[in-house]
Parts: C-alpha cells; structure tokens; sequence
C-alpha cells in the first residue's frame, strides 16, 4: 500500500484529489493548518503544520517516509527550499500554473517556459505577483532539487461547484444582477479544467513514470462571451437584449475589473498527459451544468 502525503486537502481540487487516492486504497495524509474538518469517505491520517515556519515542517515530517506527495501549497521559491530538504519520498507532484507561460497566447506547450532562463531569487509569496511565484516555484525545484523524481503540473483556471475564489461566479451574478464590471477579454478562448478533473489528474500522476513539467486542461476552450450567452439562455433573454445587456454592462470605464481580465485566448497542449494515457475530458461535458448550478445559487440567494 503506497503511503501518501497531501499538503492542502480539505477543499476544492485538493479534497477530490484525497478522495480518488483512497479510492485507489491507498495510506493518506493530509497536513494543513487545522482550520478546517472535512469529512472524508475513509480514514485520513492528518497533520497539522505550518506551512512558512521550516521548524513546524521538520517537526511534522523529517520522521516520515512517503512514496508520494502532492503539495498543493506552493507558492514562492521560498515554500519549496524550505519544504523540500525535510521531506523523505520517492515522488513529489507539485501544483503550478499554466500562468507561467509568459506570453499565455496560442497554442502552449510545456517547452514553451524555458525554466532555465527565470532569473532564481528565493522570495516569499507575493499575493499580488501569483504567476510570478509559480515560475519560482519550478525555477526553485529546476535549480536546487533537479535529481529528484518531481512532476510539476500546470493547471489553467479550476473551477466547480466548489471553488472558494467565485471568480467564474462573479460573471454570472454580474449578468443576472446588472451589475456593470470591465472586461477586457470578452472574445477570447480560454482554457480551463473542473475542479473533479484536477484531482483524478493528479491522482492518475501517483502511478506513472514522468519527471518534470505537464500541461493540464479540459479539451476545447470556453470564452466569457460564451458564458454569458449560456446564462441569458437561462434568464430567457433573446439575443437582442442579451447583446444590449453585454454592451452596457462591460465597458472600459468601470471600476471593477473582472476576474480574469488580461488573460488572451490560447490552446493548452495536453499531449504529454495523453501519451502517458490520461484522456481529458470537454468542457462541454460539464459546464453547462456548472453554470446551472451557479445560477440557481445566485437566484435563491437575492
């Protein structure tokens, strides 16, 4: 039985990631700072630690001996120096981001963010700088820790019923409310992956043989153009008024800046995953439903 190690996983793609690894029969561990009790299917061995505090993580695992972790926490190059000198494993999946690649447009492969070439500092994290911090992140495990058998997988946007940040939400309660918001990408195809994807990606990781970065995402991109036409369907508008709704709502000169404004169209390439034999869903599997959820949830709360 394969002993696993979790770092955040009591919410969001995290909590579905420990569910398909019980399911697998594995000896989960999860560490998190103890804020939250979540229920799991089966036992769960917890640890409570602190992250940014390198004594709380020697405490915590330098007696341990895992055969994978997964570290859902990384957000500097400072997390992983700290992290990593103190862990013993076989294997280490990190969680970074598809904003690493810089510039995020057309079509992207994982060759396209040439690691070597990121000036290496080791910083804290910087809320204000998240794209900045994953490239650290894998500049940190590129530079310090290259030996090691540690896969780096960059997700584009999670979302589902169970996203804690509601940035998809905001698009959909500003239509339904009226509420004026600036979009500066409202045309643009984007990438993104459901929250249940992530973690059986992620978990589908545990058993195979692959060392360095991957490209994660539901196949077929999805505008906020085309989100917003699904929510007027749903509110009965024609097109005419639904086109109306859209050019007063989203202009220029609006203070509030939607979620995922600058962000231009591009296909994430998830050819690497496919070869290993992890087939991705289409967001048109699913999204449909999602945004009848978030609806419905909007609706019975006005």
């Amino acid at each position: 039985m394969k002993k696993i190690l979790v770092l955040g996983g009591t919410r969001f793609f995290g909590k579905h990631l420990v569910e398909e690894l019980l399911k697998l029969g594995y000896d989960v561990t999860i560490a998190t700072r103890g804020l939250k009790n979540v229920h799991f299917s089966k036992k769960v061995n917890r640890i409570i630690f602190d992250r940014y505090n390198e004594k709380s993580i020697i405490n915590a695992f330098s007696n341990e001996v895992y055969d994978v972790v997964y570290d859902n926490l990384a957000y500097s190059s400072n997390d992983i120096e700290i992290l990593l000198p103190h862990l013993k494993y076989s294997k280490y999946i990190v969680t970074t981001s598809t904003a690493v690649y810089d510039p995020l447009e057309g079509e992207i492969q994982e060759e396209d963010f040439d690691i070597s070439k990121i000036v290496y500092k080791n910083e804290l994290r910087d809320k204000n700088r998240y794209a900045y911090g994953k490239r650290l992140v894998e500049a940190s495990i590129y530079n310090k820790f290259h030996n090691e058998n540690i896969i780096m997988v960059r997700f584009p946007f999670v979302i589902g019923k169970d996203d804690y940040t509601k940035r998809l939400e905001k698009y959909i309660e500003s239509y339904i409310k009226n509420q004026k918001m600036y979009i500066n990408n409202l045309y643009d195809k984007m990438n993104f992956i459901s929250s249940l994807e992530a973690g059986k990606f992620l978990a589908f990781l545990s058993n195979v043989n692959y060392k360095g970065p991957i490209n994660a995402a539901s196949n077929r991109q999805l505008s906020i153009y085309d989100v917003l036409e699904k929510v007027s369907h749903l509110e009965n508008d024609i097109e005419e008024i639904f086109k109306d709704k859209v050019n007063k709502l989203y202009k220029s000169n609006i203070l509030l800046h939607a979620p995922y404004n600058d962000t231009k169209g591009y296909i994430i390439n998830t050819d690497k995953a496919k070869d290993l034999g992890f087939n991705f869903s289409s967001i048109d599997e699913w999204i449909d439903d999602l945004i009848l959820y978030l609806f419905w949830r909007i609706k019975n709360e006005e």
